[in-house]
């Protein structure tokens, strides 16, 4: 089933009316290294439960308490002098090239993406300074532009790679693709669902379905006319109901500026849906919030075409707000939207000073390579707009990482709700990661094993066959390869049952599939 749906200017409020502002907090820079995120970067993210906030710069991994680098973070805005990470970090990892990070539900597996390479890391044995290391590695052979681990289970994830192919994957099982064609994917609030869109389609599945449960074709504005494809190249489902995502007109004819210069956010939603296959959710909008204007390679040297998802966002769930911005849009780069009675209504920002300003730099512009809000800050801040007023609760920190190396603190509070704020304290961080992660890992290993067996088999087949350039391509895929394919799998299924609740460590392994 195939919804058509076109997009409708959004309903508009002021931030400042609401009572939303932002106080800047400071900037963190821990290295002078020139290294340019790429379009699809996400350099930051917050385990927002304990207060603790990863952040890379293409040069290294840094984990840190929120409230440590608030302390630390320089007031030198636009040029901050490079912080020795020592001072202020947990851990700071040698890793060249990790442009994307995730946590998992439990924010205690982080996975780092460079290349191809998904490194696992153990939060517990970070924090607690019992190992450095990886307790896994993820190998998908294809330059990974997503990932994400499933919002209810801490062993599944997602995965986007160059070549357009979504996949799923599981870390005692491995990995297969779920579609092709893929711009973007992400996962539901609740983990069980799968929305990814393909041109200007968006489609919402289960991991587990032949079938999607409903397609929607957005198209633009009847005013609105580009050159070549109006595309949906970034969504994130932020609330049961809602959906937002950015779109832009890209045209493959045109080799020098493919992507046109106007670009969109929008806001879906729907007031209902049953979450079955085949079934439409019902009062579905699709709600333009904001217009920007996407950089040419001339003024954004740092990122190429074609290198989508741009969006770049975290999700205040208590006020139903979404802060976001555009890897390739420098106008008004922080941005706010809320789902409030199932609509996405656009808050305009108004008021200079209550703005999340971005420097500009040296070279020219500046630009969002990720995003992330943490409640961990307990300082009350004074009113914005009366200092006679009562001071204004702390509710939230947003870090968003800049493509000049820099990390950007900002507070993010309410002065229309006094009562109290959202922030809170931090739980402690567990000594060790949870016996069902543990237990997927030992899982991991023996289908590594098994994988290293079949392996070894088929290559001593291939070994033994005639050297010719015919006879191989007649072996090369014997009939029965699949039949010894099936036995593996069996075994490995019958070693898994056999294996007792909470079997194995979190020592280091490595899974991948050929």
């Amino acid at each position: 089933m195939v919804l058509q749906v076109v997009v409708a200017p959004a309903q508009a409020q002021d931030s400042s009316h609401l009572g939303y502002f932002f106080q800047t907090g400071g900037a963190i820079k821990f290295s002078d290294a020139d290294s340019k995120a790429p379009g699809y970067a996400c350099c930051v993210v917050a385990a927002d439960h304990y207060g603790i906030v990863v952040y890379s710069d293409l040069s290294s991994v840094y984990v840190a308490h929120t409230n440590k680098l608030l302390a630390a973070a320089s007031k030198e805005l636009k040029s901050p002098e490079v912080l020795d990470p020592a001072t202020v970090c947990i851990a700071a990892l040698a890793m060249p090239g990790v442009t994307a990070l995730s946590l998992s539900a439990d924010q205690l597996l982080l996975g780092c993406v460079a290349g191809s390479t998904v490194q696992v890391y153990s939060l517990p044995k970070l924090l607690h300074h019992q190992s450095d290391g990886p307790v896994h590695t993820l190998e998908l052979g294809k330059k990974i532009l997503q990932f994400s681990w499933c919002p209810n289970d801490v062993t599944t994830y997602l995965a986007l790679t160059f070549d357009r192919v979504l996949v799923q994957g599981s870390l005692p099982v491995g990995f297969g693709p779920l579609a092709d064609s893929v711009e973007c994917a992400c996962w539901s609030p609740d983990g069980q669902f799968v929305a990814y869109s393909s041109g200007n389609k968006l489609l919402v599945t289960a991991p587990d379905w032949r079938e999607s449960a409903f397609t929607v074709a957005i198209s633009p504005a009847e005013d609105e006319d580009g050159d070549g494809n109006f595309i949906v190249d970034s969504i994130t489902w932020p609330a049961p109901n809602a959906i937002a995502a950015s779109s832009l007109w890209h045209d493959s004819s045109n080799e020098d500026e493919p992507e046109g210069s106007d670009g969109y956010l929008l806001g879906i939603t729907w007031t209902s849906w049953e979450g079955q296959p085949t079934a439409a959710p019902q009062g579905l909008k699709a709600m333009l919030t904001s217009y920007l204007t996407i950089q040419t390679l001339d003024e954004d040297p740092g990122c190429g075409t074609h290198e989508w998802p741009y969006l770049q966002h975290a999700y205040v769930p208590g006020w139903q707000l979404l802060v976001h911005g555009h890897r390739k849009s420098c106008d008004d780069h922080i941005r706010l939207m809320t789902f409030n009675d199932d609509e996405a209504t656009a808050l305009d920002q108004g008021e200079t000073k209550l703005v999340a300003a971005v420097p500009t730099v040296d070279a020219g512009e500046n630009f969002i390579v990720g995003m992330a809000v943490d409640f961990s800050d307990q300082e009350s801040i004074p009113h914005p707009m009366d200092q006679e007023k009562p001071d204004v609760p702390a509710s939230c920190i947003l870090l968003v990482a800049t493509l000049d190396g820099v990390l950007r603190l900002y507070r993010l509070a309410n002065f229309q709700q006094l009562d109290a704020g959202l922030a809170r304290q931090p739980a402690a961080v567990p000594d060790s990661l949870p016996p069902a992660f543990t237990t997927a890992l030992a899982a991991a290993k023996v289908a590594q094993q098994v994988d290293e067996v079949a392996f070894n088999q088929r290559h001593q087949q291939q070994q033994q066959q005639p050297k010719s350039e015919e006879a191989a391509a007649a072996v090369a895929l014997p009939s029965d390869d699949f039949d010894e394919l099936d036995e593996d799998i069996e075994q490995q299924q019958q070693q898994q049952q056999q294996m007792p609740d909470g079997a194995g460590s979190d020592n280091d392994s490595t899974s991948a599939v050929g």
